[in-house]
């Protein structure tokens, strides 16, 4: 997994992680999802297939935060029915609203004409969850609507719903807002990591709360609600949900049961935590809590742990099977809550321990699906049963895991990495800032823009630009979160030329601060800074222009991805496609299998093209494409191998749409064929993919690539990579 480290605190770290899965088929999954549960007439999610009426509150909203995953996996392509879903669920809810607050020390009454209530909500934790889609559909989407609403439910909340009533601690919120009689960490449990995000927004504001008796920023409630959440952890990793009543301090009044959803709200607030803090402990309270449940929450299936559509264990923690009733209740999105919130973590704090449980759990989710559409179904365990009143959140639940891993594996830690977020020019695009060095006629230099062909973005809408009549200094930049490690960063640039000064820098990572000059191009072109070794969890990137008027650069598709090898040792021969100096059907070293067909046979070879569709290096590059229908497989074998763990990667661009297409290795020793999908590589950009811990026992291997597609599909590779480690 590119993002998700080997370090693990308190645990053993995984060792080589089987994933059967691949990111095509959770792009299948969610298409049959869509195609039977979402009615885009409304924006809404169908109870199921039986019940057509929308679904309830929370679970829709877990729905729609899933989407954000599958939108960021695929580049965008979800961005849409983010909006749609968003705007259907409020136009369905909404009711005006208005309350006095102190925000940043002035006393306001707020009217909200979007308030989420409708007149029979009254549960806090439902709130919360469609806080936390409304941020991520803000972040997909730059509709500053959405982070307006999430902003001002928040505020509410904090304001009135958290006290130093009932229980220890100053930092529980109740869980209905018009009966304050229970605080559960079913809802409490949701804060931290909802009041961490609104932080970036908003840093310094300060709201008040009275029954506290001051005013606090977002990430001092984040604190106060994340101590009340530890206090139930119990010494055993079990985690009590919290207290009923208006007495916490009686034993009889605490709810002694578990929830299997707790656990993935803790995991998700931890990982917030540890982001901001560096603190391991938070590292530590989840391994605590999510080795408990491992043992509680699942049943073995084919020699691993599945997680089970159970809601809680009996009061006290007795081990029982409380099965949810039917496949219609709620609660089956519990599992899906769980594996959200271990994923999330791992990928936040770099570890790994849990991978390998988790890609079994989306493994047998995906190879249980229903057959004759590929609707995933509530029971992964359970082989392709699919009833019609099945909930459709609980089925959702395995569309989830397998975006979520997907997400884990390829997030590069850039927000807003193509200017794409806004759907708008605009001077402050979302996730980036700019430095005007003091002077106010610096102002406006740094803009994205929507430009027509043949100048038009690298891909997608909008570039960075970076130009102005009279002469500027500007320095636009991010700071990225992302787990320690070794990072390529890379950007497509495009520039006038005649700046006094122009570069992408990176720096604030725990090391020397790095730049690369942007050269004078009319073309797009890559420019990158290798093997920057992250050690505080983050990384701030930049461009940076000292220009005389009118000279301009363009930027766009910003990487930070994970280096595939700090040191590589390239065992592949004619990795690169350049040992034939000249295009050639027969690439030295390379074998093609034309499977009986002789037109197949030309299907595979190596080309020279200009930029922008030039190779990652060299010249040459291997290319599959055909002008009719074709299947094709180009392999080489290394023999000479010392036995050991291998990693193989190679760089792809392709333009989607085949039947199959894909990287593999076998023949290393245990007569398993090992493959990663290559379709979800964009088109316009280079995309690493990886095939990690091969066990070679047979001193070789071969390594190939497949392709069956149709006329006009193609797929570029280059810069082939395996590696012992």
């Amino acid at each position: 997994m590119a993002a998700i480290g080997s370090l693990a605190v308190g645990a053993a770290p995984a060792s080589a992680a089987t994933q059967t899965f691949t990111a095509g088929n959770a792009q299948t999954a969610l298409t049959a999802f869509l195609g039977s549960y979402y009615n885009a007439s409304n924006g809404l999610f169908y109870s199921s297939q039986s019940d057509h009426l929308p679904l309830d509150l929370w679970t829709s909203a877990y729905i729609r935060q899933g989407l954000c995953a599958a939108n960021d996996n695929t580049g965008g392509a979800y961005r849409q029915q983010i909006s749609d879903t968003y705007y259907g669920f409020e136009n369905y809810f909404k009711k005006p609203f208005s309350w006095t607050e102190t925000i940043d020390g002035t006393t306001q009454t707020t009217t909200d004409p979007y308030w989420w209530g409708n007149g029979v909500h009254d549960a806090n934790d439902d709130f919360l969850w469609n806080v936390n889609a409304a941020i991520c559909a803000y972040e997909a989407t730059g509709d500053s609507h959405m982070l307006q609403e999430a902003e001002r439910n928040t505020r509410w909340l904090l304001e009135t719903q958290l006290d130093n009533t009932a229980g220890f601690g100053d930092g529980g919120v109740w869980r209905t807002w018009s009966q304050h009689d229970y605080k559960d960490i079913s809802t409490g449990g949701q804060v931290p990591y909802i009041a961490m995000a609104l932080a970036k927004y908003f840093p310094t504001r300060t709201i008040y709360n009275a029954a506290l008796g001051g005013s606090f920023t977002y990430a001092q409630y984040a604190q106060k609600t994340y101590d009340w959440i530890k206090l139930w952890i119990q010494p055993d990793g079990s985690i009590l949900n919290g207290t009923n009543g208006t007495n916490g301090t009686q034993t009889g009044y605490f709810d002694k049961n578990h929830y299997m959803m707790n656990v993935g709200l803790i995991a998700d607030s931890a990982a917030a935590m540890f982001q901001t803090t560096g603190d391991t402990s938070y590292i530590s309270d989840v391994v605590r809590v999510t080795d408990w449940a491992r043992n509680r929450f699942t049943i073995p299936y084919n020699g691993a742990q599945i997680l089970w559509p159970q809601w809680t264990t009996s009061n006290g923690g007795a081990h029982y099977d409380q099965w949810v009733h039917g496949d219609s209740g709620q609660n089956t999105v519990a599992k899906g809550i769980i594996s959200r919130g271990i994923i999330n973590w791992m990928q936040a704090t770099g570890q790994s321990q849990y991978l390998q449980w988790m890609l079994d759990n989306a493994n047998t989710a995906w190879a249980n699906r229903h057959l004759s559409d590929n609707l995933l179904y509530t029971n992964w365990q359970v082989p392709n049963t699919l009833p019609a009143n099945g909930l459709s959140s609980g089925n959702y639940t395995g569309v989830d895991i397998m975006e979520r891993l997907i997400k884990a594996q390829t997030n590069p830690g850039v927000l807003n990495a193509g200017f794409d977020s806004n759907n708008a020019s605009t001077t402050t695009p979302l996730a980036w800032t700019n430095y005007n060095f003091g002077n106010a006629a610096n102002d406006g230099a740094s803009f994205t823009e929507q430009k027509a062909a043949p100048n038009n973005a690298h891909s997608g809408n909008f570039t960075l630009t970076q130009y102005k009549s009279t002469a500027y200094q500007s320095y636009e930049y991010q700071t990225a979160k992302v787990p320690n490690g070794a990072y390529n960063l890379t950007a497509w640039i495009r520039s006038s030329g005649g700046q006094t000064s122009t570069y992408m820098d990176v720096k604030d990572y725990g090391g020397t601060a790095r730049t690369v000059t942007i050269p004078a191009s009319g073309s797009w072109t890559q420019i990158s800074i290798p093997n920057v070794a992250v050690t505080n969890r983050q990384a701030t990137i930049g461009f940076y222009s000292n220009s005389p008027a009118a000279k301009w650069i363009n930027v766009d598709d910003v990487q930070l991805s994970p280096a595939a090898v700090t040191n590589p040792t390239f065992t592949a021969r004619n990795f690169s496609f350049e040992d034939n100096s000249a295009a050639t059907q027969t690439p030295t070293n390379w074998s093609t299998n034309d499977f009986g067909t002789t037109a197949n046979a030309t299907a595979d070879f190596t080309e020279s093209k200009s930029a922008p569709s030039n190779a990652r290096t060299g010249s040459y590059m291997l290319t599959h494409y055909k002008n009719t229908a074709y299947r094709v497989y180009t392999s080489q074998t290394i023999t000479g191998l010392t036995n050991g763990t291998y990693n193989l990667a190679a760089w792809i661009r392709t333009a989607g749409g085949q039947t199959a297409a894909y990287m593999d290795i076998k023949d290393f020793g245990n007569g398993t064929d090992l493959t990663t999908d290559m379709r979800s590589a964009a088109s316009g950009t280079w995309t690493l993919v990886t095939i990690a811990n091969v066990p070679v026992t047979s001193g070789q291997a071969t390594i190939g690539f497949y392709s069956d597609a149709g006329a006009g599909q193609w797929v570029n590779i280059d810069d082939i990579n395996l590696a012992r480690h």
